[in-house]
């Protein structure tokens, strides 16, 4: 009995957590998410997302996109910044950032077993 109080107690402020979480502003690069959910390398996270077709790339282009049903969903967004490339040239390129409300869904995804 005390062993599952005990389980019942973590859950609960897990999911207290995962709700403020889930409500918060902002968004964060999938570097940081990477971090934040406690993936040992950024690249499987990156792997793991396009397997599940939330990010693609277009042929020719570096830059990660996010699918649009992601970003309806409210899971991703993109940024435009301002960078230079390297024959000096100032560029606009894009970029897929997770919301808060998406690092709680990939959090929920990455505890889930592989079918």
């Amino acid at each position: 009995m005390v062993e599952r109080d005990a389980v019942i107690a973590e859950q609960g402020t897990r999911l207290k957590t995962l709700d403020r979480l889930s409500a918060a502003n902002g968004s964060m690069c999938i570097t940081d998410a990477a971090k934040t959910l406690g993936v040992q390398r950024a690249q499987d996270l990156f792997e793991f997302m396009s397997a599940r077709r939330w990010i693609f790339k277009r042929p020719g282009n570096r830059s990660w996109l996010a699918y649009q049903d992601k970003i309806q969903a409210g899971y991703m967004e993109h940024d435009d910044y301002i960078h230079f490339d390297n024959l000096g040239r100032e560029r606009v390129s894009t970029r897929a950032l997770v919301t808060a409300k998406g690092l709680v869904k990939l959090a929920d995804l990455l505890e889930q077993p592989l079918h």
